[in-house]
């Protein structure tokens, strides 16, 4: 099976990182959650394939991807993280989608996508008033799965408490 591995989290945590800590900085209160998904959270990533990202945030959608848009044009695509990626043939390149909490209820595909390979990056806003998620797994720092379920319940209750507006 090594044979089929792909690239996964740790390959861009260090860009996964970075992007994180632009988005807090631009977005700050309205950011509720970034989740990784698709290839790359399965470790089955090409070095063309994009980053899967859900972005779950609160306020208006257009403001919010503009702010994306103008981070990754100005400050993403300039850092070393980016770089380094590009000179080892990896084309590092986020596809984000937007969801407030209403509309995430609404998208039952990504949120199981989300529950049985998803990579809980943030949960919740940066000044530390409320998490939507805690970490289970991966030790301090790593990838994070539901707050307020049980550690049983898993990613699935963790991901739909956010799509009910379980925000503290």
């Amino acid at each position: 099976m090594e044979e089929n591995r792909g690239l996964g989290y740790e390959d861009v945590r260090p860009l996964l990182d970075r992007l994180l800590a632009l988005l807090q900085a631009r977005l700050g209160e309205r950011l509720l959650a970034v989740a990784l998904y698709g290839s790359l959270a399965r470790g089955q990533a090409r070095p063309t394939s994009d980053m899967d990202l859900l972005i779950v945030y609160r306020g208006d959608r257009m403001a919010v991807f503009d702010q994306f848009m103008e981070m990754l044009l100005r400050d993403l695509e300039h850092t070393p993280e980016w770089m380094e990626l590009r000179h080892k043939g990896i084309k590092p390149d986020p596809y984000p989608v937007f969801f407030n909490q209403a509309e995430l209820a609404d998208t039952p595909w990504l949120l199981l996508d989300i529950q049985d390979h998803g990579i809980i990056l943030s949960s919740g806003p940066p000044s530390g008033s409320g998490s939507l998620l805690r970490s289970t797994r991966g030790g301090a720092g790593g990838p994070s799965v539901c707050q307020g379920c049980s550690a049983d319940a898993g990613v699935g209750a963790g991901v739909a408490g956010v799509a009910r507006g379980n925000v503290r």
